[in-house]
């Protein structure tokens, strides 16, 4: 971990110590202690009956361990690599599982399917975070040929010619990621209505969905391309973090008082991070550093 500089889109410069992978991997590692503790609160709703609702509580610290470790580390063993490959793909299996539980949930007693029933069912895509941080945390150890972009290899083992480049699947996996989090924030603001403000995350997820998959399959960008993503970026941020403030203050309402049976059947309090996350995710993707190889798009 020399010293270096980092620059986002040319227009931020920092004195920085990591890689972008590094960085990918200390996110996905702060991520996944954070959605621990979010499924905790969820799933406390039903006593973690069944049983295997402790899975997504138990295995995510699991995969925080070893994608901070990596990130953290000058030279990894291979042992270290294998034990994270395993619990990036297990938060991936979860994922896909958790998906298909809550999908189930969404149908009504009798097998019958309504409005009323989608809304207040348990939240139908919250679990493919876990499959797009697993996905963030395996990218974070694969290689990636500086003259060939796509060719990617993970630990040496498998190589693959895939027709985007790195950079260009973690901009899928953003894009898609604000796609979710738009469909999240339509389908949670139905419970009581929508008032005015709660259409800007929704909003604001559609069109960061076009400028991040744009980004991801456009062959040259321009400055103002370059530009209106940062500041795309930034409004995500700043809209998660005033999203929380809202869910908070509506958990608070008449009691003054913060509790966890408020912070389950009123506002999920940490719901409207996944914006800010999206865009610290957003802008780590697009970072470049003196020890990144310059990103060149794998079509032509």
């Amino acid at each position: 971990m020399n010293g270096g500089q980092a620059s986002i889109l040319g227009a931020v410069r920092v004195n920085m110590h990591f890689t972008r992978d590094q960085l990918l991997l200390l996110f996905a590692a702060a991520n996944l202690g954070f959605l621990s503790l979010d499924v905790a609160i969820a799933h406390s709703v039903n006593g973690f009956v069944p049983v295997y609702e402790w899975i997504p509580v138990f295995l995510p610290p699991v995969g925080a361990i070893t994608a901070g470790w990596l990130g953290l580390s000058r030279q990894p063993s291979a042992g270290l690599k294998v034990a994270h490959v395993l619990t990036m793909l297990a938060s991936l299996l979860v994922g896909l599982l958790g998906l298909a539980f809550h999908l189930k949930a969404m149908i009504a007693p009798g097998g019958a399917i309504s409005w009323n029933w989608i809304v207040f069912s348990a939240p139908v895509i919250a679990p493919l975070s876990f499959a797009g941080v697993g996905l963030v945390g395996l990218f974070g150890i694969v290689d990636e040929s500086p003259q060939n972009p796509g060719v990617l290899s993970l630990m040496n083992a498998v190589t693959v010619k895939a027709p985007l480049s790195k950079t260009q699947h973690l901009l899928l996996f953003v894009g898609l990621g604000f796609a979710g989090a738009a469909a999240t924030s339509f389908l949670d603001h139905a419970q009581y209505g929508y008032r005015v403000y709660e259409w800007i995350p929704i909003i604001l997820g559609i069109f960061a969905t076009i400028v991040v998959l744009g980004r991801a399959f456009v062959r040259h960008s321009s400055r103002v391309d370059d530009l209106i993503y940062l500041w795309t970026m930034i409004a995500a941020i700043l809209v998660g973090v005033l999203g929380f403030a809202f869910h908070l203050s509506h958990d608070l309402a008449d009691s003054g008082a913060l509790s966890l049976e408020r912070m389950r059947a009123f506002a999920p309090i940490f719901a409207p991070f996944l914006f800010s996350d999206l865009g610290i995710l957003g802008l780590l993707v697009v970072v470049e550093t003196s020890e990144d190889p310059p990103e060149v798009p794998a079509i032509h």
